[in-house]
């Protein structure tokens, strides 16, 4: 059905793309406002074009991977309570050619399947929902959880994981951006929140990726597949390397106050400073 011209029948993923356009309009107006009102001058045609751009894309890719990753988390959560757990061969791959149009260089992607009897006696196919670069080796086993009342299943692996955490990595990011620009838009002082956005990447978002990635490795090593010897060893050396290596960080910003260095015109970087002792503290001053 039209109404003066405007299709009326748009699904869900229609009317999210319309609203995420209608929102990322009004950012782009309130942030050549808030300009305007600082005396930095307005936009202008390409300003405007230039802003509206990667705030569309901060907005389209804030929502679609939190909404993604709440979808993936929920269904993952679901599989590991409700689903049995087996062990799954490779029998078969396909493959496609990935190319990369800024390196000019094609890479040829693998994409495993796997079977495995269930509980019950049923024997079930399933193709992996990630490919890699590194060939398949038929026979090769994995961990999959499968569920016979849904029939969905999800393999548990290095890589499954190591997407997870790069998408959590990627929407902390955004989630973080997204929320300044709101900041900015609602004529908040920037201080602060750079102050926090500050304090996060150095006291918390530095040491959880380091501890995610630590905690990768160590589930790689004990519940990963069958790799040989020599990988073993190099897994066990980078586990212990990345260990000893979170602990010397986070003795470091329990003893040290970081202090923030400008190396650039727009450019800042945290200079770790030991800690003064409550005598030489400098708020509290003697007469």
């Amino acid at each position: 059905m039209l109404f003066n011209g405007i299709p009326l029948g748009l699904t869900a993923y229609g009317w999210g793309g319309v609203l995420a356009v209608v929102f990322s309009l009004y950012l782009t107006y309130s942030i050549g406002q808030r300009r305007a009102k600082n005396g930095k001058g307005t936009l202008g045609c390409l300003g405007v074009g230039y802003v509206f751009l990667v705030v569309t894309i901060l907005v389209v890719l804030t929502s679609s991977i939190t909404m993604g990753m709440a979808s993936s988390l929920y269904k993952t959560t679901q599989l590991l309570i409700n689903g049995e757990r087996y062990t799954a061969q490779v029998v078969s791959y396909s493959s496609y050619e990935s190319h990369d149009a800024d390196a000019g260089t094609t890479t040829t992607m693998f994409t495993p399947t796997v079977e495995f009897f269930t509980s019950s006696g049923e024997l079930v196919v399933h193709t992996l929902s990630y490919s890699s670069s590194n060939q398949p080796t038929i026979g090769d086993t994995l961990i999959v959880y499968y569920s016979e009342l849904t029939g969905d299943s999800v393999s548990l692996g290095f890589t499954t994981f190591a997407l997870f955490f790069g998408a959590l990595i990627m929407m902390i990011v955004l989630v973080f951006a997204f929320w300044g620009v709101l900041l900015y838009v609602m004529n908040y002082k920037m201080d602060y929140y750079l102050r926090v956005v500050k304090y996060i990447g150095v006291y918390f978002f530095i040491p959880l990726v380091m501890i995610l990635f630590d905690c990768l490795l160590i589930y790689a090593f004990f519940y990963g597949n069958e790799v040989p010897l020599f990988a073993t060893g190099l897994l066990v050396f980078f586990i212990l390397i990345l260990t000893l290596g979170i602990w010397g960080y986070i003795k470091m910003i329990l003893t040290h106050d970081m202090v923030w260095i400008q190396t650039g015109p727009r450019s800042w970087g945290a200079n770790p400073v030991p800690k003064k002792t409550n005598k030489e503290s400098s708020w509290v001053k003697r007469n």
